[in-house]
């Protein structure tokens, strides 16, 4: 008996499939939100590209309004796609603006308040304070749908399997409106079905696993199905006492609900905050973390670590468990995590921690931070920091006119010996390391680009192993 030769064809074949697999580019991800993902992780990694130890200002671009007492846009998240940036403009507009250049490409005006856009699939979708959910061409800012729900939509939209799921106030009026979760078509804009939420909340809703989360006020917390509607289970967490005027958002990532409460009445009980984690399957507390302070940011998530920052300290907390890893004396708001650093809006400017060595860096200095009550924002992207600053002057009675002023910085994070270099804050903040946390937990990134094209690579090869085996049976079958 002659030795079975392996079909050519097969060889081809297979060859083909590895070199489709290997040197093909991996195609990014083109679904961009609210903190990066529809679970509002606050984790940019995937998309951060690279960054170095020199900064330098790409471009800005600054609109001011004067003597609007009711300002419209600025307090927003720009998201970041292919080759363009959105945000919004100090009236409301969104704005898409060529990251390379910060140069105009469309603006809508379209009365953006706090919503920050989404955008998948070539449409951008985003919420505005005149009672509309918009869809608009990413390309062009054309309409292609709009939905109205009769009430200000101040929160982000996710999107996830062709629907958008965003929260606003259904009728309106006073003193409190209930507040109502829309799922809409992403195609057409057609309701799918909606919820009323006891009482009035501006966080948005994030999604996993089919299902969908969102916070109420008085600390409830909603679990829904994705495609129906159907509650799965709501408990309270905490005391619902917040004086914090944008409360956080939740938070889900592998399989567990992070949110967070500020709890106390500053009178006859201490301000303290508290961080919940429930199973988002069943609606189970796993843990609770409680310090004193307010809440200043959206936790972020990254590996098995969750990042928190009260008015006066920045915490990491092992994912997991709840156990304190380090804390250290910074206080930031708008928290986000790219290639192991931690990125935050402190006392001066913009400041990066070094979450692994826990060495703080000075980044940026606003040029406009005498102003007051401002509010900063963040996003990242091939290696290039995006922050919008909204800041105001208030007027006083039968003086001048507020004024507003809305800031788009670009931040290169990789300009090399052209760029400032990070210097260390001097004298450094105290870090206390836990002696008793948790370490992360260690594993494979599934979302890397390189890990999936090995996943794929190896399923390839096992049916080319079993197809070949077959082959070989039938042939022998036949001799």
């Amino acid at each position: 008996m002659t030795a079975y030769k392996f079909p050519k064809i097969w060889v081809g074949i297979i060859g083909t499939l590895f070199l489709v697999v290997f040197l093909i580019p991996a195609v990014p991800a083109q679904d961009m939100m609210y903190r990066y993902d529809a679970g509002h992780s606050g984790d940019y990694s995937p998309v951060a590209g690279v960054t170095g130890t020199y900064v330098s200002l790409l471009w800005s671009k600054t609109m001011e309004d004067q003597g609007n007492f009711f300002p419209a846009g600025g307090l927003t998240t720009p998201v970041i796609v292919n080759d363009t940036v959105y945000a919004t403009g100090v009236h409301g507009e969104l704005l898409a603006l060529y990251s390379a250049t910060g140069r105009e490409r469309w603006n809508a005006s379209i009365f953006v308040y706090r919503s920050s856009p989404a955008v998948t699939n070539g449409i951008v979708y985003v919420g505005s304070n005149n009672g509309n959910v918009y869809a608009l061409d990413a390309a062009t800012g054309k309409q292609v749908w709009i939905y109205s729900t009769r009430g200000p939509v101040d929160t982000s939209p996710a999107v996830v399997n062709g629907i958008v799921y965003i929260a606003g106030s259904a009728k309106g009026g006073s003193p409190q409106p209930n507040q109502t979760l829309y799922a809409l078509d992403a195609a057409t804009g057609k309701l799918i079905w909606n919820v009323t939420i006891s009482g009035s909340s501006d966080t948005s809703p994030c999604i996993a696993n089919g299902d969908v989360f969102v916070s109420g006020d008085k600390g409830r917390i909603y679990a829904f199905r994705e495609k129906s509607g159907e509650e799965i289970w709501n408990v309270t967490a905490g005391g619902g006492n917040n004086k914090w005027r944008e409360p956080p958002s939740p938070l889900v990532k592998n399989g567990i609900l992070y949110i967070g409460s500020n709890d106390g009445d500053g009178i006859n009980t201490t301000l303290a905050f508290s961080i919940h984690a429930i199973n988002s399957s069943t609606g189970s507390q796993l843990w609770t973390f409680t310090r004193e302070g307010q809440i200043a940011a959206d936790p972020a998530i990254s590996q098995n670590s969750l990042y928190v920052s009260s008015d006066n300290m920045l915490y990491s907390l092992n994912a997991t468990t709840g156990v304190q890893e380090w804390n250290t004396s910074l206080s930031g708001t708008r928290l986000i995590v790219a290639n192991g650093l931690l990125y935050f809006c402190g006392e001066s400017g913009t400041d990066v921690l070094d979450i692994v060595n826990k060495t703080r860096f000075y980044v940026w200095d606003f040029p406009d931070n005498n102003n007051l009550g401002g509010s900063v924002t963040f996003a990242i992207g091939d290696g290039i920091l995006y922050v919008e600053k909204f800041t105001n002057s208030e007027g006083y009675p039968g003086g001048f006119a507020p004024s507003y002023e809305n800031t788009i910085y670009a931040l290169d994070l990789n300009a090399g010996t052209s760029g400032v270099p990070l210097q260390p804050v001097t004298p450094a903040p105290s870090i206390t390391t836990s002696t008793t946390a948790a370490l992360p937990e260690t594993g494979i990134d599934m979302a890397s680009p390189l890990t999936q094209k090995i996943v794929v690579a190896l399923g390839i090869a096992l049916l080319a192993v079993i197809i070949a085996v077959l082959v070989v049976r039938r042939r022998k079958q036949h001799e």
